[in-house]
């Protein structure tokens, strides 16, 4: 970090004149400020640390029992002063890994309890592992093509099983069908194509009628479309 002194009139700066740098702790903070107003960026505290932050957030919310510690604002701010520690300019922490420094916060037991009750991914009845995406303000949901939900009978659910998780419901080709939060609604209804490669109109359980593209599949799929999707 360089420092100078600056002499302005009315904003404009009349003289400026290198002068020694502050003191390493005085530096660090100067640039944790910097991070904080979002006038310098930290590239690794990307997506993955906001959803570990969400992921935490839900947790202490709906599980008070575990007595997570949650991390409010300010917490952010002190987490911030400590990556910048013992920084002197923008280069020694630009390329910090925050990760690590962010899931401190929790002991290794309390982040046992967060991948159990707040899991990145779901392990469905199925087999297939999709990834939880947490919001902020909404309910955390899952996105998986209609025929991954094959025997998918129940909603899943986390955080003790208070927290039912949206699915997102897409075609094979990766366009959404419907949004529910109750696969359990229409039972064991199934839907079928009208060929064995489940190309052309299906109808999900309230007989709307959804055009599905090919794709080869041996066994009908269970419809949670609006309730249950299969």
């Amino acid at each position: 970090m360089q420092a100078a002194e600056l002499v302005k009139f009315r904003g404009l700066a009349l003289s400026a004149r290198r002068v020694d740098p502050p003191p390493a702790d005085r530096a660090a903070q100067l640039l944790a400020d910097e991070i904080i107003a979002g006038r310098l960026p930290l590239p690794n505290w990307d997506h993955s640390v906001e959803q570990w932050l969400l992921r935490l957030r839900l947790l202490c919310k709906h599980c008070p029992e575990f007595q997570l510690p949650p991390i409010t604002e300010d917490d952010r701010k002190h987490i911030i002063g400590q990556l910048c520690h013992g920084a002197v300019s923008y280069k020694d922490i630009k390329e910090r890994e925050v990760k690590p420094v962010v899931m401190s916060w929790l002991s290794e037991a309390q982040r046992g309890l967060l991948d159990k009750h707040a899991p990145e991914r779901l392990t469905l009845p199925n087999g297939r592992t999709p990834k939880v995406a947490y919001e902020a303000t909404g309910s955390p949901y899952i996105s998986l093509r209609i025929q991954e939900l094959y025997d998918v009978m129940q909603t899943p659910k986390i955080a003790m099983g208070r927290v039912p998780v949206l699915v997102h419901i897409l075609t094979p080709g990766m366009k959404p069908i419907q949004i529910t939060q109750d696969l359990a609604s229409s039972g064991a209804s199934t839907i079928r194509a009208s060929s064995p490669s489940c190309s052309g109109n299906i109808r999900n359980i309230f007989g709307d009628e959804i055009t599905i593209q090919t794709f080869e599949m041996n066994k009908p799929i269970l419809s949670p479309f609006g309730g249950e999707r299969g």
